[in-house]
Formats: structure tokens, C-alpha cells, sequence
């Protein structure tokens, strides 16, 4: 056509000549959707009576100069006759030429469209879309129906769908139960209800014809009987289809027969379940052929085939549901079971429960072996229990005697111990104030520097007994870093002085919170370690704070530790090898444990030939600061109060060397000494009362030093200072004694606390004695 028209056409016009050729197709379609009657036959005569128009009246004209045809065509028309002239067709030349033609061309178009759909009768399929696209709806003729009661309705859907469950369907819906109300006329919601029910059996379009047709009284025609058969038959196809999909995927076997115990259904797993024959399983073959077969297989167990089926038939007749179990020749159980359905007919399904049965029986022998393992266990739990506590009892017992055992040979060995420390001390001054006889001076250091070790050795031996056992108790008291550090200097000073190290301290102006005892036997074991360790070095004592706590160190400049051997230093019997000095390697582990019942971290820095650095971290408490003119004006004091000379001192003992010891050693700092062995003896020397008293806690005839000073105490009323002097350092004793307001020292005891703690109580006495001369 571009080829033609294109040297004479312009773009436009070619593309308007274009459009009026397809509006050929819209008589067709318009009609289509709104007229029913439409055929094939009316929309291609349509079509080619409007194409003949198009062609003759715009596509010939535009031809005129561009193709040989005669003039007289465009001039005269044909055979002569004007008004068959293409420009101007049946005389009309009115407006543009195609507008013109196009009106033209779709009258004819729609002319033939109908003439034709209604000479010619539509076919069977075009009956059946023209029924889905343009049926008419029940409302639109709802006026013109007759009057439906509600009776009739039900009546027409038991037809379809039963009588019980359209009854119920109305009776559901509407509550229509009185027979009065079921006469009434029915509403359009009723109608479009029924319509609805009937579509789920016969489909939309079939459920609109049958309700059309028994609404208005007129039969069907051959067309609606066609549309009903062909969409009840997808219906029924698919609903087979669907069931047929869902027997396949079910594991178990099924199989169904109708009202008539002929089989209708089953699916590829009851197939696979028995061995039959091939076509045997075909619809409509009778039960009993089924389980005949089946019974002569030996699947329904012994007795005689006939007898078999008679009872399984008669089961499925009665309607009557049933399970059983089969176990096959090859082993397998199968679970057989059967339920009747609600319009006639049976459901049988077979489940292969083989894996099941075979884990209920190892079930089974379990449960039943379960009771004897369960009693083997108990009574092997009872042994065990039993071995256990007799176990416990002898640990219990061995750790009690442990403890009675260190108590008594504690004293035992304190004893004599403490008879020759005083011996000792008492040669010592002896020599010192004679100033001659330097190899006896030696011998009795040598002899104080034994002693000292051998106390250590047994004072260590018993605070691990006591570690172990849990009998340390802490009491917790708030005291000043300077208080701890004053005395520990005093006393190292002296060791220290004699390996040639230098000490320091600096306590600074921090109070802590802890068990003052026990915090002070860790740092005295640290600084005696430091000095041991560390011959012709320096010693530092110091502390610095930690937010709320306070880290208190002993650093020294010795060879320092290897980092190997760190962490092995704080077990028992761990000492660094290499070295000369005494022990058996007790006293860190000893401050491990202190430091674990007071809750502190210890720890160790130290690089060899560096030196090393022990420190415990303890909690601060409320700090005390003391001017130097106080702390000097306290020492002058306690110098000047040290004087006991002319002091009566009573000591009691029944170790008669100790008593001897004493007394030397008394006696040389300036005492009056008075010695007895028990209460009646003590008693004796009452009639000068003494200025303090010394009291051995053990003594003979089971009584203790306890007894015997409140004995004294209730008869003479002697409320004099006291101290006892024991081995026995356990928490129930010292609170007994601070109870009795008497005072402790432990053995074997040291002359210089002795001497220490007499003087500061003789002299709190003499205060006390003269602020009650005064009158004050």
C-alpha cells in the first residue's frame, strides 16, 4: 500500500486510511460483549461488507493518478450511474471524503452483522461463550419470576445436593424450622444462596441455568442441557483428579469401595503393599474377589478362606469401623483399618507399622530389664555412699586427731622450747653485762639463732595445720598502716643490722581495715624473706593507694626471681634452691592462705638481678594521722614506763625449768619473781600482792591456767595484770581469755615481747592507780 500511495499520499492520510480499516473489527467486538445472538457467520459478513466499502470508497479515489484506470470509473461511476462514483458513493459529498467513507463503510459493517447472526443459527460452541460472556443474571429478570417460596427452594436444592444436607444448609442459614415459615416467599439473598449451593456441585454457569429454568417454569434448551452435562463432567473430572492426587500422596494404603462394595479408588502404595495379579485391581470389582485372593494368600491369617470373607464382607455391610494387625510371612506388621462413609461405601487403609512394632519391643525389654539395672544401680549408689561416708568419718576423724595432735605436741614441744629461749636470753644479758668471754657470747647467739629457727619451723608447722583445717578466724578492726609498720621495724631491724641490710618504711597517713594480726605475720614473713635473700642490700617497706584500697610492698635489691619459678614459691615446701638459710619453705604458703581468709590479693613482681617486690592489697579504712610530736611524746612515754624495777611478778607453771628460766630472766630486768606450780602453791605468795602475773595455760591434774587465775581472782580479789602463756592459739581460747580481760603470748616465748607488753601494762596500772589517788 506505501509502494502505491506513497509518491502521491502524504504520512497522515495513509495512516487515517489505515485506522478506518481496522475500526472494521469494532462491530464485532462491541457486539460481542453485549448481544448475546451474535454469530460467526453475521461478524464475517460484517467485516467483508465494510472492508468492500473501505476499499471502494477511500482506497480506490486515492488510486485515481497512480494507477491506469479508466476516467469514466471516477467521473461517471460505474456503469454510468453518478452515485456509484467513489468520491462521492451514494451521492453523498458532504464533510471530509474519509470521514465520509468511514462512517459508510461500519454502517454496512454493522448492517450485515446483524442480518447475518440472525439468518444464520449459531453452533453448539458458540451457544456455550455466548452463555459464559453475556448470561443473563437472576436479578435483572427478578421481576418478572413468579413467586418462589422458600419450600420450593429447598426442594430444588435436595435435587442436586441431597435432602440432609440441604436441610441442613436452610435450616443453618435461615432457621427456617417452622413448617409456617417455609411457606413464606423467598428473599433474593435466599435465591443467590440456593444458586450458590448448587454451584459447588454443578458449577456457576450450570447452577444460573437450572435456577433460571425452574424459576421461570421453562424447560431447557439443548444448549443449556450441553453446558450443564460438560461443566458438571469438569467438575466431576476434577474432583476425581484431586482425590485421586491426594490417594497418591499418602504413604499409607488405600483402597475404597462404594455402597455396593465395589472398588471405585485406590492409590500406588496399596498396590505396592500386596502382590497382585496383573489387572486384577480394576473399578467396580467386588470386595470379596479382594479379600479371597488375599485370604488364599495367607494374609488374613489361618482358618478358611470363605469364612474370612463372609466375616469381612458382613462388617463392611453393617457399616461397622474395625483394626487389626497382620504380620506378613517376610515380617513386616501391617495396621489395617476400616471406616464406613457417611453416603454407603468403606475406606480401608493399610500402614506399614513394622519400625514401629520393632522399637515398642526393644521398648518393652527395656522397661522390663529396666527395674534390675535400676536396683543394681542403687544398690551400687548405696555402696558408693556408704564407702563414701565411711571415708568422710575417717577423714573427719583423721583431721580431728591431726588437730588434737599438733595441739598436744604444740605444748610438748613449746615447753621446752620456751625453758631454753629463757635460759638463753638470760645468758645472753649475762654475757653482755660482764663484757667478757666472747666465745660464750657466740655460742649463746648461735643457741638464740637455733631456737628462733626451730620456733619458726614449729609455728609454721602449726598455722598450715590450722590453714587446712579452716581455724583461722579474722577479726576485722580498723588500724593505722604506722601502727603495723612501728613494730615490724623494731623487729627487723636487728636481723637486718647482723646481714648488713638497710631498712626502711614510709607508712604515710592510711588507716586499713583488716585483721591486724594476721596482716602483720604477711608482711614480717615478706620483710624476713627480703632481708634473708638480700645480705648487704636495702630492704623498703612502703605502701601507695588503689581507689579503695591500699597496696602495702616489701621491695628489696636482691638477685630477684626467674619468672619460671614465680608462681611455684607459693606452694608448701617451695624454696629457692641455691641458698644457705634455713626453713623448709612454709611461709608463703602460709601467707597464700592467711591472704585467702582475709580476702586480699597477694602477688610478686620480680626480673633476676633486679630484685623483687611482694605486696598484699587490703581494703582502706578510716585514716589517723598522728603529729610527730605525739608519736615522739608516746615513745618517750613508753621509755620512761619500761622501768620494772622493784615490780613483784607471781609466775605459775607446772614445768619447774621453765619456772626457773623465768625467773633468771626476770630477775635480770630488775623483778621481784614469785613461782608456783598450781593454785595452792600460788596461794601461798598471796600475802605480798604481786604487780602482774605470768600463767601457763596446761598445767597438772587436768586443770588449766584459766581455773587457777579465777580462782585467785574470786578469793583474793586480785584484779592485777595478767598474761597467759601458751601454744595454743586458737580463736576459741584468745576470745575466752578477752573475755577474762587477760592477756596472750604464744610460745616459746620472746623476751622481747614480753618485756614489750609488761611494760606498757605496768605502766597503764601506775596511771590508773594514780588517777584513783588523785581522786580523779
Amino acid at each position: 500500500m506505501y509502494r502505491v500511495l506513497g509518491h502521491h499520499q502524504s504520512l497522515a492520510s495513509i495512516g487515517y486510511l489505515s485506522f478506518t480499516a481496522v475500526a472494521q473489527l469494532a462491530p464485532a467486538l462491541i457486539g460481542g460483549l453485549i448481544w448475546r445472538g451474535g454469530n460467526r457467520a453475521g461478524v464475517l459478513l460484517g467485516i467483508m461488507a465494510g472492508t468492500l466499502v473501505w476499499l471502494y470508497a477511500l482506497v480506490l479515489p486515492t488510486l485515481q493518478y497512480s494507477v491506469i484506470l479508466p476516467n469514466d470509473l471516477f467521473s461517471q461511476g460505474i456503469w454510468g450511474q453518478e452515485w456509484l462514483r467513489p468520491d462521492r458513493l451514494f451521492g453523498l459529498n458532504h464533510g471530509d471524503s474519509i470521514v465520509r467513507g468511514m462512517l459508510m463503510s461500519l454502517v454496512a459493517n454493522l448492517v450485515l452483522y446483524i442480518l447475518g447472526s440472525l439468518w444464520f443459527r449459531p453452533r453448539l460452541v458458540e451457544r456455550q461463550q455466548a452463555a459464559v460472556f453475556v448470561g443473563a443474571s437472576l436479578p435483572d429478570v427478578q421481576e418478572s419470576l413468579p413467586r418462589v417460596t422458600i419450600a420450593e427452594l429447598e426442594i430444588l436444592a435436595t435435587r442436586f445436593i441431597g435432602r440432609e444436607k440441604a436441610r441442613e444448609a436452610f435450616t443453618g442459614v435461615a432457621g427456617y424450622a417452622q413448617r409456617a415459615l417455609r411457606q413464606e416467599q423467598a428473599t433474593q439473598a435466599l435465591i443467590d444462596f440456593t444458586e450458590r449451593l448448587l454451584a459447588r456441585v454443578l458449577g456457576v454457569s450450570s447452577a444460573r441455568v437450572v435456577m433460571r429454568s425452574a424459576l421461570s417454569g421453562n424447560s431447557m434448551g439443548l444448549d443449556d442441557v450441553e453446558t450443564i452435562i460438560g461443566e458438571s463432567s469438569s467438575v466431576l473430572r476434577f474432583n476425581r483428579e484431586l482425590l485421586q492426587g491426594a490417594l497418591e500422596n499418602v504413604s499409607q494404603g488405600i483402597s475404597v469401595v462404594d455402597r455396593d462394595l465395589r472398588l471405585v479408588a485406590w492409590n500406588r502404595a496399596y498396590l505396592d503393599m500386596f502382590d497382585y495379579p496383573e489387572g486384577f485391581i480394576r473399578i467396580g470389582r467386588h470386595v470379596s474377589e479382594i479379600i479371597r485372593h488375599n485370604a488364599g494368600q495367607g494374609l488374613c491369617g489361618p482358618g478358611d478362606i470363605e469364612t474370612h470373607v463372609r466375616k469381612r464382607v458382613r462388617l463392611m455391610e453393617r457399616g461397622h469401623a474395625h483394626r487389626s494387625e497382620r504380620i506378613r510371612a517376610d515380617g513386616r506388621v501391617i495396621q489395617v483399618q476400616g471406616n464406613p462413609m457417611s453416603g454407603g461405601g468403606f475406606v480401608m487403609s493399610f500402614t506399614d507399622i513394622t519400625g514401629f512394632r520393632r522399637v515398642e519391643q526393644a521398648l518393652k525389654d527395656m522397661n522390663e530389664s529396666l527395674e534390675q539395672r535400676v536396683s543394681d544401680r542403687t544398690r551400687d549408689l548405696e555402696s558408693v555412699n556408704t564407702a563414701l561416708r565411711e571415708a568422710k568419718q575417717q577423714a573427719e576423724q583423721a583431721n580431728h586427731d591431726r588437730s588434737r595432735f599438733f595441739a598436744t605436741i604444740s605444748h610438748d614441744l613449746m615447753q621446752p622450747l620456751n625453758a631454753a629461749r629463757l635460759f638463753s636470753a638470760t645468758l645472753s644479758e649475762q654475757v653482755e653485762q660482764s663484757h667478757n668471754d666472747s666465745d660464750v657470747a657466740r655460742l649463746a647467739g648461735h643457741i638464740e639463732t637455733s631456737l628462733s629457727s626451730a620456733e619458726d619451723i614449729i609455728n609454721d608447722l602449726l598455722d598450715l595445720s590450722r590453714l587446712e583445717s579452716g581455724k583461722f578466724k579474722p577479726s576485722f578492726s580498723a588500724f593505722t598502716v604506722a601502727e603495723l609498720f612501728e613494730p615490724l621495724m623494731v623487729e627487723s631491724r636487728g636481723v637486718a643490722e647482723s646481714q648488713g641490710v638497710t631498712v626502711y618504711n614510709w607508712a604515710g597517713n592510711y588507716g586499713v581495715y583488716s585483721d591486724r594480726k594476721l596482716l602483720r605475720r604477711v608482711l614480717q614473713n615478706f620483710l624476713s624473706n627480703a632481708i634473708r635473700y638480700a645480705p648487704g642490700g636495702r630492704v623498703m617497706l612502703g605502701c601507695r593507694r588503689q581507689g579503695r584500697h591500699l597496696r602495702i610492698e616489701v621491695r628489696d635489691n636482691g638477685p630477684g626471681i626467674p619468672e619460671e619459678r614465680q608462681a611455684q614459691i607459693f606452694k608448701a615446701f617451695q624454696r629457692l634452691g641455691g641458698h644457705v638459710s634455713q626453713g623448709f619453705g612454709l611461709g608463703l604458703a602460709i601467707v597464700q592462705g592467711i591472704a585467702s581468709v582475709l580476702g586480699c590479693e597477694i602477688g610478686l613482681r620480680s626480673q633476676p638481678g633486679q630484685g623483687s617486690v611482694f605486696f598484699i592489697v587490703v581494703p582502706l579504712g578510716q585514716r589517723t594521722i598522728m603529729l610527730a610530736s605525739e608519736i615522739a611524746a608516746s615513745k618517750r612515754a613508753v621509755t620512761q614506763d619500761d622501768r620494772m624495777s622493784g615490780r613483784t611478778i607471781l609466775c605459775i607453771d607446772n614445768d619447774l625449768t621453765i619456772l626457773e628460766g623465768m625467773r633468771e630472766l626476770l630477775e635480770r630486768w630488775g623483778c621481784r619473781v614469785l613461782t608456783a606450780v598450781d593454785s595452792e602453791s600460788a596461794q601461798r605468795h598471796l600475802t605480798h600482792k604481786p604487780d602482774a602475773m605470768l600463767v601457763d595455760y596446761h598445767l597438772d591434774n587436768g586443770r588449766n591456767g584459766g581455773d587457777v587465775i579465777r580462782d585467785l581472782r574470786q578469793r583474793y580479789d586480785l584484779t592485777v595484770p595478767t598474761i597467759m602463756i601458751t601454744a595454743d592459739g586458737s580463736p576459741q581460747l584468745r576470745e575466752q581469755l578477752n573475755e577474762m580481760e587477760i592477756r596472750y603470748l604464744s610460745k616459746p616465748l620472746k623476751p622481747a615481747a614480753l618485756r614489750a607488753l609488761l611494760s606498757r601494762l605496768l605502766r597503764d596500772t601506775g596511771k590508773r592507780y594514780a588517777k584513783e589517788k588523785m581522786g580523779v
